[in-house]
């Protein structure tokens, strides 16, 4: 395999991205390209810059061991600092917002969820408590989808409706006069 074409797949990781992210792409390109660690090696090395590199070169001896050594050292080095309370409120507070397109939502709400115990039901359940249209919402809890895949599928054309608009309600009481025979005056409804 052209080690080329796979630089062009792995983005370039300097430290201050998220780490979860970029390993998850070193994932996909060995299980794609099926590839050994003698070429992942020289394929990860090059893509580390900044920090990351000058991490990796001042550790010259884990470039001889195995590359899930150095991916998981890489994980702990420039990994998040967020607990996992901080890290589950993040994934639940985050919602399909009025504008955006479900595929964004449907991405952002599980990459969230990555370092996060959970079953895929939840996961399902997650993802429809996330929208906050009511009538969408409870559309979605009555197909009982199986998996995120299918809630994707079921909300990808779905148009998601624009914030309310809330209207400003005068402060001034209204009047009607409505006179009542034998009594003088109106009353105020």
């Amino acid at each position: 395999m052209n080690l080329n074409t796979m630089k062009e797949q792995l983005p370039e990781f300097n430290g201050d991205g998220n780490i979860n992210e970029w390993l998850l792409v070193v994932k996909n390109v060995r299980n794609v390209f099926k590839v050994s660690d003698d070429v992942r090696r020289p394929l990860i090395c090059s893509r580390l810059n900044g920090n990351a590199n000058f991490w990796l070169s001042s550790r010259p001896s884990l470039l001889s061991g195995s590359i899930d050594l150095i991916l998981a050292q890489l994980k702990i080095i420039f990994g998040t600092k967020d607990n996992v309370l901080e890290m589950r409120r993040k994934f639940e507070n985050r919602q399909w917002q009025f504008g955006e397109k479900f595929a964004i939502y449907y991405i952002d709400k599980p990459t969230l969820a990555q370092d996060i115990a959970m079953t895929v039901h939840e996961l399902v359940q997650y993802l429809i408590d996330g929208i906050q249209n009511v009538q969408l919402k409870n559309k979605a809890k009555l197909q009982r989808f199986a998996v995120p895949a299918d809630v994707l599928e079921a909300f990808q054309d779905v148009e998601k409706p624009r914030a309310p608009v809330h209207q400003k309600k005068d402060a001034r009481k209204v009047f009607i006069n409505r006179c009542d025979p034998g009594t003088e005056g109106c009353q105020m409804l």
